[in-house]
């Protein structure tokens, strides 16, 4: 199948890395540029500095990629970058192209005064056909003006743009707020100041002569027969012919093991033709017993290369030579029922993972950091990530992609933006880019919409993003607002903003209990069908604070000091009346809370897995900058006491223990201070819970509990049965009269030959009544 369409006016898309060309020269343009923040009185002032007689400006250094705040330029706005550069004769079978792996926001560029076009987006890929206007052999002059505006209304923001502008986790003084103490949102007195829109040419660009014939695109769909013996694999192909006359090629597909031994497959060659402009060609290939994509936890993440190659029909018609390109894919399925049952190859799976942006200027992060990310999210037994409300370099999902690690990925939008049609135009545009971008990675399993939506933000903007998103990509499930997870489809509209509020209150996604609202025991009350945020402030350690704070800051606590760098005291203040008398102790009692949130609540929805809980997503993985918020790593990537508990309490195969009170008490009857009590009969139940692909063969469970006077109350070895594939049961349970909570309890799990298969060191305490505070969007 083949359809045609003109060429493009303006820039085109261009492939990431993963899209590696065989044939073509390359100049690289990164190095030194000049710079100019421009400021609104002097653009009004009429400078024009495209024109290449353009002699005045108040221009600097700069060095490209990167983004100008990460290197000391304190603007906001608009800003002009140059460089003039000799580019190397033109051979007479290339066409020159002028590519930009990103630029953050608005660009406009010219080219010896030539106007190329625009492009808005901070991480798509895009380029211009330069031959009318580039000069090979002379001196050429390159110009780029950039807009990276701040909003005055930021919830109703007019840049497409999300959490590398605007979320919690900025450089932005923590005030308590008319909506949710202390959270910068909607009732935001400190916007649009001191908020920084990062700006700038943050990726690569370079000249690119290209053949007469290429390829600009490949993008691959696989579809996995339901006995998982053969799998489609379906391939479009967007080409170039420069020419000025049809071309006829024989396209050649074909497959290749790409990190694990196999036999490669190629298909019959197919011939096409390759009209003036640009065409796209659909391309098949059956695979019979394919290897699968998996994820580190239920398999191996099996990746194929898969190349494409052009080889001319007809020579006589026009010499040009073969062209090929390569794509990594990998042949999976997954589905999401109406019941939030996700499904990997037709296998349920439960998600364990974290919420994750590098870093506030993302320019600020290499591919060697991004990787080392993403292989500390394995460490931490993580199988998922959600990439919140923006997108990350191509090394992150190819990192994501071979150490088998899901992506919930989220488009740029959070909070509240502007309801226009000019603005929703765009934002659509943006959206389309970020798809076509990441749709051939086979981490990249659901599209998440916006990221707490607005009611009008709901009823038109994600409206329109839903149409656009499914009809370029039926393959992956789509969340229309990821502050909702419920069954079945979501309400297209809501009359009121208190239809809204009621609808949410029963499906919120969010587990702010224990930090924002409620208590920390909550959790047992609650049924989320997912989790995509839960958490707790903590501070950094004391080798941080001190390179973040000066000593007059640090301690005693400058508290404005500390909210210009994201702290929440007064929500500190709630769990910690007390003041703690070192920074030591308060670094220590922070961590120790937050690290015992994420064990009770990780376990907690766990025992209940599909009940209805489908996966639990921390909330966050890394600072973005030197900050004190939600993070299990500082901005140095220094763990904090949480990111072991997490380890611990992600583990595929989970050994847990939960104590309920029994007899006249009846459950939820714990007290604050169990000391305080006297004994009573509670009963211990040891849970395994397995989220792996088999049985687990457990054939002793070992157990050593102390209570709350240190009293040993229970030490023994009892045999235990097998525990299910992918399942979550009581093996033993025990009757302990006379105790009293906390209990401290040390256990192992072992297999017939005695090797470890869990263990667990954990503080075991009955529910306490559930406060029933249920948080209101009004």
């Amino acid at each position: 199948m083949t359809t045609q369409r003109p060429t493009a006016a303006s820039a085109q898309s261009t492939p990431g890395a993963e899209m590696a060309a065989v044939t073509g020269f390359m100049l690289s343009l990164s190095g030194i540029w000049e710079f100019w923040p421009i400021t609104p009185e002097e653009e009004a002032a009429g400078a024009e500095p495209w024109w290449p007689e353009f002699a005045g400006g108040r221009w600097q250094p700069i060095r490209v990629p990167g983004h100008w705040q990460a290197q000391g330029v304190d603007h906001a706005g608009t800003a002009w970058y140059r460089r003039r550069f000799v580019p190397p004769p033109l051979p007479a079978d290339r066409v020159p192209y002028l590519e930009f792996d990103g630029v953050d926001y608005r660009a406009e560029v010219w080219l010896n005064g030539h106007y190329l076009g625009t492009h808005e987006g901070e991480a798509e890929p895009f380029a211009f056909r330069v031959a009318r206007a580039l000069r090979p052999g002379e001196e050429n002059l390159l110009v780029v003006r950039v807009e990276a505006p701040l909003d005055p209304r930021p919830e109703h923001k007019r840049i497409a743009k999300g959490g590398t502008y605007h979320w919690d986790c900025l450089p932005v003084e923590q005030r308590p707020l008319l909506d949710c103490p202390e959270v910068p949102s909607s009732a935001n007195p400190q916007y649009p100041r001191p908020v920084t829109n990062p700006g700038g040419i943050w990726r690569e660009v370079r000249l690119h002569y290209r053949p007469p014939v290429h390829i600009l695109r490949v993008d691959v769909q696989t579809w996995l027969g339901p006995d998982h013996e053969a799998a489609d694999v379906v391939v479009a192909i967007q080409v170039a012919n420069e020419g000025p006359r049809p071309r006829r090629a024989a396209a050649v597909l074909s497959l290749q093991p790409d990190n694990f031994v196999g036999d490669g497959i190629a298909a019959p060659p197919a011939v096409v033709t390759l009209p003036p402009g640009l065409s796209t060609h659909t391309l098949a290939l059956k695979v019979e017993w394919p290897a699968l994509w998996w994820t580190w936890d239920r398999g191996y993440p099996h990746l194929y290369r898969l190349a494409v190659e052009l080889q001319p029909v007809e020579p006589a018609e026009g010499f040009w030579a073969p062209v090929r390109a390569e794509r990594r894919i990998g042949i999976r399925s997954f589905h999401k029922d109406p019941e939030w049952g996700l499904y990997l190859n037709g296998q349920r799976i439960f998600a364990r993972g974290t919420n994750y942006l590098s870093a506030h200027f993302l320019s600020a992060v290499g591919p060697e950091e991004r990787r080392r990310d993403v292989a500390l999210m394995r460490e931490a037994n993580m199988n998922m990530v959600r990439v919140f409300s923006h997108v990350e370099p191509p090394e992150f999902y190819d990192a994501c992609d071979e150490l088998g690690i899901l992506v919930w990925q989220d488009l740029p939008f959070q909070w509240g933006y502007e309801s226009t049609p000019e603005f929703i135009a765009r934002a659509v545009a943006v959206a389309r880019g970020v798809v076509e971008q990441l749709r051939n990675h086979p981490s990249v399993v659901l599209w998440c919409l916006h990221s707490e939506s607005r009611l009008h933000d709901y009823n038109k903007l994600d409206e329109a993003l839903w149409h656009a998103v499914a009809a370029m990509d039926p393959t992956r499930p789509i969340v229309k607002d990821s502050v909702l997870a419920h069954p079945g489809d979501p309400p297209a509209y809501f009359r009121t903003l208190e239809d809204l509020d009621r609808f949410t209150r029963q499906h919120f996604s969010v587990l702010w209990n224990g930090w924002y609202w409620g208590a920390l025991d909550d959790v047992e009350a609650y049924r989320p069908y997912f989790v995509t945020e839960c958490g707790t402030q903590s501070l950094p350690g004391v080798e941080t604070l001190r390179e973040m704070l000066s000593p007059d800051e640090l301690w005693p606590p400058d508290w404005e000091a500390w909210r210009r760098r994201g702290f929440q005291p007064n929500i500190y203040r709630r769990w910690f009346p007390r003041e703690a008398p070192s920074l030591e102790a308060m670094v220590a009692e922070s961590q120790e809370y937050q690290a015992r949130f994420y064990r009770r609540v990780i376990e907690s929805l766990r025992r209940r897995k599909y009940q209805p809980t489908s996966g639990v997503l921390q909330f966050h993985f890394v600072d973005t900058w030197p900050a004190i918020t939600w993070s299990i790593l500082d901005h140095k990537r220094r763990p904090k006491a949480a990111f072991a508990a997490i380890r611990a309490a992600f583990a595929p195969v989970l050994l847990t223990f939960t104590l309920e009170p029994v007899g006249d008490q009846g459950p939820g009857t714990g007290t604050a201070d169990p000391l305080s009590a006297g004994p009573a009969a509670y009963t211990l139940a040891a849970w395994v819970v397995n989220d792996t692909a088999a049985p687990v063969a457990a054939a002793a469970l070992s157990v050593t509990a102390t209570d709350a006077t240190g009293r040993v109350v229970l030490e023994e070895r009892r045999p235990v049965q097998p525990v299910d594939t992918d399942a979550s049961q009581v093996v033993a349970r025990w009757h302990l009269p006379g105790v009293r909570p906390p209990l401290t309890v040390r256990a192992a799990l072992v297999d017939r030959e005695g090797r470890p298969l869990a263990t667990a060191e954990a503080e075991v305490t009955p529910p306490a009544p559930p406060t029933g505070e249920i948080p209101s969007m009004l």
